[in-house]
């Protein structure tokens, strides 16, 4: 049976952030492996490679460029929320303390 009739694509990252990216070696499917953080980089550049039938030799390569987004990662701290638990609430009028 000759190799090449039912090939088997195996993809791989060739280069880039290993250590952020995983990547499906049958599907190809990109994965992030941890939270990626815009303050600390905008965006990672990948190259994916590929062998078919596990010959060894190497195939096509693509360059994935993921953009990260700048979102609010940390929510803001209202300062009224911050006055609600300082101030109390106003006695009502002949209110009894105990």
């Amino acid at each position: 049976m000759d190799p090449d009739t039912s090939p088997k694509i195996t993809y791989f990252i060739k280069q880039g952030a290993f250590d952020k990216f995983s990547i499906d070696p049958v599907s190809g499917e990109l994965y992030t492996t941890q939270g990626l953080d815009y303050e600390r980089e905008t965006k990672h550049i990948l190259i994916i490679g590929t062998e078919e039938n596990e010959s060894g030799n190497m195939g096509a390569t693509t360059t994935v460029i993921v953009n990260v987004q700048d979102v609010n990662d940390v929510p803001p701290v209202s300062l009224l929320t911050l006055l609600a638990l300082i101030i109390f609430r106003r006695p009502e009028k002949h209110q009894k303390f105990y």
